[in-house]
This record gives structure tokens, C-alpha cells and sequence, in this order.
């Protein structure tokens, strides 16, 4: 699967350079869309990530049950849906801090030297 993604990614790279080689050649006006669909591309598995890491804590830490977790976006209709609602998507966003905290300490570290 990680070399599938590698794989993907270095496609991606490549089809990037090649749009942007045209874009400069023709001196199109068309750089921000190509930005946009650049932006589009790099966050599409932050996306899926999220979500996954989502219905994880819906399933495992929360125990409901499948179809919750997937209508979990969906407006809730009753108040004890709300609440687990809320409740799984705040452990969601406190892993995703947790996460970001872990990735990005050395970064967070060695640049902010005063």
C-alpha cells in the first residue's frame, strides 16, 4: 500500500511539472487553477485520513454502531444522538492535535529560537 502511494504521489509530481511546463510555455492565466487542483490533490488523503481516524473512535472507542458512524455528519435527531455526536467529534479533533503536536515538535522546536 505504501509503495502504491509513493507511486502515486510521484505521478502526481511529475503530471504537476508537466502541467506547469505548459501553463509557462503558452503563458496562460490559468496558474491559479492549477494551484487549486494542486491543493485539491495534496489534501485529498488528509481527507480520507480524518475520516477514517473518525469512524475509528465512533467504533471502537465509542462502540456505536456502523450506520452512526457513517450518518455522522448528519444533523442528529435527538438530543442523545447530539451528544455522541459531539463527543466523538471532539476525541476526533483532541487525536488530531494530539497527532500534530507529535509530528511537528521538532519543527515547533528548532524554529522558534529567540
Amino acid at each position: 500500500m505504501k509503495q502504491l502511494f509513493q507511486l502515486l504521489s510521484i505521478k502526481l509530481q511529475q503530471t504537476s511539472l508537466i502541467m506547469f511546463a505548459i501553463l509557462k510555455k503558452h503563458n496562460f492565466f490559468l496558474f491559479e487553477i492549477f494551484l487549486i487542483i494542486k491543493i485539491q490533490a495534496l489534501l485529498a488523503p488528509v481527507l480520507s485520513s480524518s475520516m477514517l481516524i473518525q469512524d475509528k473512535i465512533c467504533l471502537v472507542q465509542h462502540q456505536q454502531s456502523a450506520e452512526f458512524c457513517m450518518n455522522l455528519q448528519r444533523p442528529s435527531r435527538n438530543s442523545e444522538e447530539a451528544a455522541m455526536q459531539e463527543l466523538v467529534l471532539a476525541d476526533t479533533v483532541k487525536f488530531s492535535n494530539y497527532v500534530y503536536v507529535l509530528f511537528y515538535k521538532k519543527h515547533i522546536f528548532l524554529f522558534n529560537t529567540n
